[in-house]
């Protein structure tokens, strides 16, 4: 950086003094006087001025470089920390909302639940037998199919005293069915068993179930003193449901025993009892955890995060169901829950880690600040340069400029030269005699001029297909008499083609609006042309020539120049196949036109 730089400021200097060997020139002599004698040195001054309090730069080139460095990374640095501190703390506050949400979705679909056993309970105690209809009636009342949210159904469990029981069991059977069961038998010194009577909805798993003495086990059994004792539906802890493991084969039974569930008992009382509480049963809902936890969905927007829920404690073996992968979570959430009377333990984890870590953003913003560094040394060292530069290079380009335009003007103007020349050798190809020569060969060059009027007065950018045929048709759309009118007309979309396209096919629709004159449908009162297109696909447009009411039109006996020229030169310069067919009815011609895409302007290199 020395230098360059440094001979760069010496010529400054030097240009505060005027030699003594330029004087006396006629540039000298001209200076206004403000520049003589005192005035001359005290500019020369004024750049030793400023040239000195830039030399502790030159003369130690690293050192704003690296104290710029060492700010803006500092700065930065302690930018990303805020940012990112504020991020992680609106993360956690997401994260919480959505566990507020998870939870009191939980809530509610189990105090649902529990309104359900709550009017279960009040209408079978009211009854002094419960019958397999009521109950069915009960059911279909109070607890739809729709709205089993997350439950296996519901049961009533009657209590049946150890010491009645041989003489409750013909009653049981006749409500129950004669293959009525209670399993297994009631063992130690239970005062009563509590065999599963109904449980609906009626499917094969549930009946399995039924005559299942639902006091088996400590779980259930606290379970159902709890809820005896409260008055109130109480859930029980952790279970395997018995519908889950009486599959079929070994492999659906193992793989039931890893679904966990729970139940949710409801103590029934008789209703005008003499002499306090009277417990003739419990009325239930068995759940699986997970269709439990499945069925809460809805009521939250916790879509994106996992969610486990457990009995009583945080802990493997107390997992009731979960859903996501909650392995490696990078934010948790947990809250404690009481759903029917038992505790639970809501965790809930964000399933989408963190984007970009500290230390990435931190090199991402490093190589950021090189680059603005960079920047503003460059500014600094080229500046004069750069002004210089500009206008050297707005020079060169005005001068590219010209030259290319007038090599894009002489590769245009041959193209329509050969094209011209095209037309001449065909016309005197078909000509007869001098005057239909240079009849035929004005009005093909007066056709091809109107579509150069066009693309001029568009400045050579796509042309719309409906102004090129509007162009063409123009002479012809008039009236022949007073009543009989020539009847011309154009449908299609609005599509945009290429300069040298457009010129093609107004050289195809003019000779077909020639023929049409001379021979077709233009030619008598009450002929009709009709001009459609459509567009194909993304790269071809069809337009169909038809036309009638015109005169028969018997085919041609020889190849005429109109012919040739759709046939053979627009197909050509249109890459695409035309259809021309002599009907009877008059002449119908389909062509397929290309739609190229639009691209900017790119100025010749050189060459035609």
């Amino acid at each position: 950086m020395g230098g360059p730089v440094r001979e760069a400021m010496i010529d400054v200097v030097r240009l505060g003094q005027i030699p003594e060997s330029r004087a006396n020139t006629p540039a000298a002599n001209n200076l206004p006087a403000s520049l003589d004698g005192d005035t001359s040195g005290q500019m020369a001054a004024m750049l030793r001025k400023r040239t000195g309090a830039q030399e502790w730069f030159l003369r130690f080139p690293r050192l704003a470089p690296v104290a710029l460095f060492l700010l803006l990374a500092a700065f930065c640095a302690l930018s990303v920390y805020a940012i990112e501190a504020e991020t992680e703390r609106a993360r956690q506050l997401n994260l919480e909302r959505k566990g507020s949400e998870i939870a009191f979705a939980l809530t509610q679909r189990s105090t649902e639940h529990e309104a359900y056993l709550r009017a279960a309970a009040a209408l079978i105690g009211s009854r002094n037998t419960l019958t397999r209809t009521d109950f069915e009636a009960f059911y279909r009342t109070l607890m739809t199919e729709q709205m089993l949210h997350g439950s296996m159904g519901l049961g009533w469990v009657p209590r049946v005293p150890v010491s009645k029981l041989a003489s409750e069991l013909p009653r049981l059977r006749t409500l129950a069915g004669k293959n009525f069961t209670i399993w297994p038998p009631p063992k130690g010194t239970a005062d009563a068993v509590y065999p599963v009577l109904y449980l609906l909805p009626d499917d094969s798993g549930n009946r399995g179930v039924i005559g299942y003495s639902a006091a088996i086990g400590a779980n259930r059994r606290s379970a159902m003193e709890s809820a005896n004792r409260l008055n109130a539906p109480v859930a029980t802890g952790k279970v395997v449901l018995i519908r889950d493991t009486l599959k079929g084969t070994a492999g659906q039974q193992d793989a039931a025993r890893t679904s966990s569930g729970f139940l949710v008992y409801m103590p029934v009382y008789r209703q005008g009892a003499a002499h306090g509480r009277d417990l003739i049963g419990f009325v239930y809902n068995p759940f699986r955890a997970s269709d439990f936890l499945k069925s809460t969905a809805r009521l939250h927007g916790g879509h994106d995060v996992s969610i486990a829920i457990y009995d009583t404690a945080v802990r493997p073996d107390r997992m009731l169901a979960a859903q996501g992968d909650l392995s490696h979570p990078a934010d948790v959430f947990q809250r404690q829950l009481e759903i029917s009377h038992r505790p639970w333990v809501l965790v809930v984890a964000d399933e989408h880690p963190h984007i970009l870590s500290r230390l990435s953003q931190l090199t991402l913003l490093f190589g950021a600040v090189v680059a603005l560094l960079l920047m503003a040394m460059t500014r600094q060292f080229t500046r004069r340069a750069a002004q210089d530069q500009q206008v050297m290079a707005w020079q060169a380009s005005e001068a590219a400029i010209r030259a290319s335009m007038t090599r894009e003007l002489n590769h245009r103007s041959k193209n329509t030269l050969a094209n011209v020349l095209s037309i001449i050798a065909l016309t005197r190809r078909r000509a007869t005699d001098l005057d239909s020569f240079a009849d035929g060969l004005g009005d093909r060059i007066r056709a091809l001029s109107a579509t150069h009027d066009l693309l001029t007065a568009n400045d050579w950018n796509p042309l719309a297909l409906r102004d090129i045929v509007a162009a063409e048709l123009l002479p012809y759309d008039r009236r022949d008499g007073p009543d009989t009118p020539h009847s011309i007309s154009m449908e299609g979309p609005d599509i945009l083609l290429a300069a040298s396209d457009a010129l093609s096919l107004g050289l195809a629709v003019h000779e077909l609006a020639t023929n049409a004159v001379k021979y077709g449908a233009l030619s008598v009162p009450g002929g009709q042309v009709t001009v459609t297109w459509q567009r194909r696909d993304d790269r071809f447009a069809v337009l169909e020539w038809l036309e009638s009411n015109g005169p028969p039109v018997p085919p041609p006996t020889k190849r005429g120049f109109g012919r040739d020229l759709i046939e053979r030169i627009v197909a050509h310069e249109l890459k695409s196949d035309v259809v021309l067919r002599f009907e009877p009815e008059g002449v119908r011609c389909t062509l397929m036109v290309p739609i190229r895409t639009q691209q900017n302007f790119a100025l010749r290199s050189g060459g035609n």
